[in-house]
């Protein structure tokens, strides 16, 4: 990994005025995120941080940076890897590129959830991701029971949900449980509610 990299928080204002947006993730060059022309800057954060999850509350997507830059030195452990800015919050002056308008709505079947799965080379990859329908489609897939169709739906969603540009690939349970309930907290927080809560959830199958 090349230097000029980082855990970043971008803070932007919401579009529904009422506050700000926070995104995270690990991206390089972040003066682009603040470049004079918004084109080059709406292109930069949509790429960087458009899969984040958004989070109402600063101190979770800070919390959750520190978790995110914990996975990353325990990826690249041993190799002599790591960030060289750490974890920092970058305020940027305009609405997120894309940002919804509208308040999102939370409990139908819904649920934050951690897949364990195995990984390539061994061991096991814990997948965290907002999702709707999950539990029913992991136990579908799970026992390959049911009817064709059915089994393809349920991966189609799985795979939809669980992609590496939709959800957070962690070597440790304990960090994607974390992660898992600062999301929910954050739904919560906004007075919503999933119908499942955090679940946590296993599959037998690579993704």
């Amino acid at each position: 990994m090349s230097a000029d990299n980082g855990i970043y928080v971008v803070k932007t204002p919401a579009r529904n005025s009422l506050g700000f947006e926070h995104r995270v993730g690990h991206a390089q060059a972040i003066e682009n995120a603040e470049w004079p022309e918004l084109h080059v800057r709406n292109q930069y954060l949509g790429s960087a941080f458009g899969h984040s999850w958004v989070f109402a509350r600063q101190r979770r997507a800070v919390a959750l940076a520190f978790i995110l830059e914990e996975e990353f030195t325990a990826w690249y452990d041993g190799y002599g890897y790591g960030t060289e800015y750490g974890v920092n919050v970058v305020p940027v002056d305009t609405a997120f590129p894309g940002a919804a308008t509208t308040k999102p709505s939370f409990g139908n079947n819904d649920g934050v959830f951690v897949l364990k799965t195995p990984a390539e080379g061994g061991g096991f990859v814990w997948r965290v991701a907002y999702g709707f329908g999950i539990g029913d489609d992991v136990a579908r897939v799970g026992t390959n029971q049911g009817r064709l169709v059915d089994l393809q739906d349920s991966v189609a969603n799985l795979i939809a949900t669980f992609s590496r540009h939709n959800s957070m690939a962690f070597c440790n349970r304990g960090r994607a449980m974390r992660a898992a309930h600062l999301i929910n907290d954050d739904i919560v927080s906004r007075g919503g509610a999933t119908a499942h809560g955090v679940v946590r959830l296993e599959l037998s199958h690579q993704l």
